[in-house]
This record gives C-alpha cells, structure tokens and sequence, in this order.
C-alpha cells in the first residue's frame, strides 16, 4: 500500500511542477504580448494610442531591459563571417 502511495505522490509532484512551468511560460509570453501592443508603433503596429503607450511604460522595465541586453549582445554573424575572409 505504501508503495502505491508513494508512487501516486511522485506523479502528483510531476504534475503541479509541470502545471508551474506551464503558468511561467504563459505570464512570459503575456509581457511579450503587452509589449507588443504598447510599443508596437516602433514596429510599424499602431495598436494604441502613442500617449497611453508612453503612460504604460514604467510598466515595460523588465521587457526593455531585456531589449536593450539582447541588441547589446547581437551580432551580425554574416558581416564577420565576410570580414575574416581577406
């Protein structure tokens, strides 16, 4: 008995660290999202008016931080690629 016990505790601890993972995943494509739509007339996709988008960017800190990082980091694999050839 205690054996199945047991076994039915490890399935139901892989279950909610499974159903954890799955509400990450999804708050962090919902900041994506509410990035998108607040500064998406960067991008060409007016969705907002520019004044409630600059009203909602104190809430943006993270995704811009995140932003500038990954443009700080990228590099133009090509243009080095061409570059080393001489």
């Amino acid at each position: 008995m205690k054996f199945f016990e047991k076994i039915l505790e490890t399935v139901i601890g892989f279950v909610n660290l499974r159903a954890t993972e799955y509400i990450e995943m999804e708050l962090e494509e919902l900041e994506h999202l509410f990035a998108l739509i607040t500064l998406g007339f960067l991008a060409g996709y007016p969705l907002i008016p520019i004044s409630t988008s600059l009203k909602l960017l104190p809430y943006l800190e993270k995704e811009i931080y995140l932003m500038f990082n990954r443009i700080e980091y990228l590099d133009d694999q090509l243009g080095i690629i061409g570059f080393d050839i001489e």
